[in-house]
């Protein structure tokens, strides 16, 4: 029994025909093998094997071969049509989907029943708008083109409209009708419909756009063109129409993101009519002119707020473009442990920590603003420590970072911001600039406190060009940071006190040793049991205790001696 299916018309926007072939075959496979043109069989026995097996052979452009399926036929084929949708969607990236299937010129496939042996070969025979090769200069070029438009964080919007108008820009429509793909686009600067549409599929595939490749009719010819999803809508785009048309150079956006209502000339072939693909992709009735930006007026974008435990603030917004403010935000929590916000904006501090607030436009899904809040929870610290800790904060001299995560160990350059700023706090005169010759603090957060440290003679460096701010602190380096705080404070000081007898004294640097005793005589470090553990990382809430107690042993010093 044989049944034939019947050629598609080649289109004149677009290039794709198929065949299809039933037979029953009474010898057996490896005979069938024998007198077929693929190089080899593969065998499969269930549908996802069966999907990427095929999907693997046109990804590699191979024109012929041959998958046996051995279960039951109903559960991978139906129909033609529908066994190419759901190969073409068994891969990932943007060279599956659509334009997997739009990148196929001919096609054509027999099907055999092997009789007695339960099994089903499939033989596929493709015809490709474009080989293997030309295939990996096309990712390459797209891939740089992609790198030069520099938009892999914007919004979806900006996306699209950057990607569209780059093609309009640099991109002519082929009206001798010969060139169909992408790599005849890239090499001649010409191309259909098809190409365009299999162009913008893939570069916004690659940027994270959801976007679908739509074949139909449009001014008496067979064309193709786009649609794309932002938000909860899918618009209209015709790339082709649009290319190559600006008026005052101001490009054409006449096909540019229109809603159902307002594409004229476009008819869908029945394919993207059912009831299933419509209700999967929502066009909008009207055209896009949602939100382009988001902006937070208070507390102001970027800026670090900080909450106790119970707090509550309400955030407020501004959209881009004004017309589009009734649509409103939806906001988000980074992490809810920490703090909630309401739909109104309204953020609750739960817990100690740090966390983000993302208010994204209802209408873009993409076009958003955050900001980071810190929650401060001294209940979080340790049960010695947390009375020191609020004393210390209530000087408003802690760096927020330093504000959470208190048993986690402190860096150089924490140490040293914290150390500057009570500088500042003690009266100590700051230099109108500073500087330092090392090379890795550049673009750090606290750069300008460790130029300053530098500077005053309160911080060296591990040379003469590494300051390594992010190294753990030590407790012997922060016996040392302290002595040169005090000395750049009250002048020199005694650095000739005896060392005490701590039992791991000959695990202390030489340059340390004088550092460790004055200290000790100060009261600022005593030692753990009979050590001091000098290579030991000092602790957040352990370091802050010490300049607190720095402070407190100064100011006690000075009511003593009736000095300010």
């Amino acid at each position: 029994m044989t049944k034939k299916g019947n050629n598609l018309k080649r289109c004149t926007g677009l290039a794709l025909a198929f065949a299809i072939l039933f037979s029953v075959f009474s010898g057996s496979l490896s005979a069938m093998a024998a007198g077929s043109g693929a190089s080899g069989i593969d065998q499969v026995s269930d549908k996802a094997a069966f999907l990427e097996t095929i999907n693997r052979h046109l990804l590699s452009r191979d024109a012929s071969f041959c998958v046996n399926y051995s279960g039951r036929l109903g559960d991978v084929y139906t129909d033609f049509p529908t066994l190419m949708d759901q190969v073409c969607a068994a891969g990932s990236g943007s060279g599956n989907g659509d334009y997997l299937e739009f990148s196929m010129k001919n096609m054509a496939f027999s099907l055999d029943y092997v009789v007695g042996e339960n099994q089903y070969p499939f033989q596929f025979t493709f015809e490709y708008l474009t080989t293997s090769e030309e295939e990996r200069y096309i990712d390459l070029r797209v891939s740089e083109i992609l790198e030069e438009l520099q938009v892999y964080g914007a919004s979806d919007y900006i996306k699209i409209r950057t990607v569209y108008d780059y093609i309009c820009v640099h991109f002519l429509n082929d009206y001798s009708l010969k060139n169909y793909s992408v790599y005849d686009g890239l090499t001649t600067g010409k191309m259909v419909c098809q190409g365009y549409a299999l162009l913008l599929y893939k570069m916004l595939t690659e940027l994270g756009v959801s976007i679908r490749i739509v074949s139909g009719a449009s001014r008496g010819e067979d064309h193709a063109w786009n649609i794309v999803r932002i938000g909860r809508y899918w618009y209209n785009l015709d790339v082709t129409w649009d290319s190559g048309y600006s008026a005052g150079g101001v490009l054409s956006h006449s096909y540019f993101l229109k809603g159902s209502e307002n594409f004229p000339n476009h008819t869908r072939d029945s394919k993207y009519l059912t009831s299933g693909f419509v209700a999967q992709h929502p066009v909008s009735p009207a055209d896009f002119s949602g939100v382009e930006s988001v902006s937070l007026l208070s507390p102001p974008e970027g800026d670090d707020a900080l909450l106790f435990p119970g707090d509550t603030c309400l955030l407020s917004v501004s959209l881009s473009p004004e017309s589009r403010a009734s649509t409103g935000v939806v906001w988000s929590s980074s992490d809810e442990t920490v703090a909630t916000v309401s739909a109104a904006g309204f953020v609750t501090a739960v817990s100690g920590g740090t966390v983000t607030v993302t208010a994204t436009a209802a209408d873009s899904g993409q076009a958003s603003a955050s900001v980071s809040f810190t929650v401060v929870d001294f209940s979080k610290s340790s049960s010695w420590a947390q009375g020191g800790l609020r004393l210390l904060y209530g000087r408003g001299i802690v760096p927020v970072s330093l504000l959470t995560s208190f048993g986690s160990g402190i860096t150089r350059g924490e140490f040293v911001a914290l150390l500057v700023n009570y500088y500042g706090y003690a009266g100590g005169l700051l230099p109108e600039t500073a500087s330092s010759d090392f090379i890795d603090i550049e673009g750090h957060p606290y750069q300008s406190q460790i130029n300053t440290a530098f500077s005053l003679g309160i911080a060296k460096g591990k040379s003469s060009v590494v300051f390594a701010p992010d190294d753990p602190l030590t407790r012997q380096e922060g016996a040392k940071f302290l002595c040169s705080l005090l000395s750049c404070l009250k002048g020199e000081i005694d650095l000739s006190c005896p060392l005490p007898s701590y039992e791991d004294a000959g695990q202390i640097s030489a340059w340390a040793l004088p550092y460790v005793a004055a200290s000790y005589e100060r009261g600022l470090m005593q030692g753990t049991g009979r050590s001091f553990l000098p290579a030991f990382p000092l602790t957040r809430e352990q370091a802050m205790l010490l300049v607190e107690r720095l402070a407190e042993t100064e100011e006690i010093r000075a009511d003593e001696s009736g000095t300010a």
